[in-house]
């Protein structure tokens, strides 16, 4: 049986340090990886791209997190473009609050919230904390019931976080259900929670489908059943 090689320490520090020379040295690196110059005209830098990205693809979150936050902003965005999507979340928990504004400028909500959904539960609670709160009720929405509530209590409550003074309650929908059948659901429920002002829309599984604007959509759909 062949035994598996431990990834030292020692190695860790100098495959860290190997990033940063080739980044910091090689402009053309950084350039080729963002797409700023063709490849054809760095050849020198493809080799330089290829090792980053081996390196990237073992390099454990925190020593990944200790590397973005020693480059500057061109070199920090070309080594998170390499970083896969299933890794992002794990590195944003790792990484310095300082950095976190150039790693997600340029995610979507979408990537945010794929990033986010293989963390556990502790870890997505601490994240959330400094998110929009459009991109809070979004991934609330995905999450099962019982952990949904979980994170409403510790945002609402933590006195230090974002949620002390918003409510992040979620009314979540089905797809094939219509609007005027959700307009029902409303009056039957009587009080819409502070601060709603969307409902999503999600499948049996979680996965966020879309969004309903209380006030943009259900306006439409009073004033298409008015005519």
């Amino acid at each position: 049986m062949t035994a598996i090689q431990k990834y030292s320490t020692k190695e860790r520090d100098q495959d860290r340090a190997r990033i940063l020379q080739i980044l910091l040295t090689n402009k053309a690196v950084a350039s080729g990886i963002l797409a700023k110059e063709p490849f054809a005209e760095t050849q020198s830098a493809e080799q330089d791209i290829a090792e980053i990205v081996t390196l990237v693809g073992r390099l454990p979150a925190p020593d990944l997190a200790d590397v973005l936050e020693a480059l500057p902003t061109e070199e920090r965005l070309a080594l998170w473009s390499l970083v896969t999507e299933d890794r992002r979340g794990s590195v944003l928990v790792e990484a310095s609050e300082t950095v976190w504004d150039d790693l997600i400028e340029d995610m979507s909500d979408k990537a945010l919230l794929n990033a986010l959904r293989p963390l556990d539960i502790d870890d997505q609670i601490y994240l959330a904390q400094y998110l929009p709160r459009d991109l809070v009720g979004r991934l609330l929405a995905t999450l099962p019931q019982n952990e949904r509530t979980q994170v409403r209590q510790i945002l609402h409550y933590d006195k230090h976080s974002v949620g002390a003074i918003m409510d992040f309650e979620v009314i979540t929908v089905r797809p094939d259900v219509t609007l005027a059948v959700v307009q029902r659901y409303l009056r039957l429920r009587g009080k819409v929670p502070q601060n709603t002002d969307k409902l999503f829309v999600t499948s049996r599984d979680k996965t966020l489908l879309g969004e309903l604007d209380l006030h943009r959509d259900f306006a439409a759909c009073a004033a298409n059943a008015g005519v």
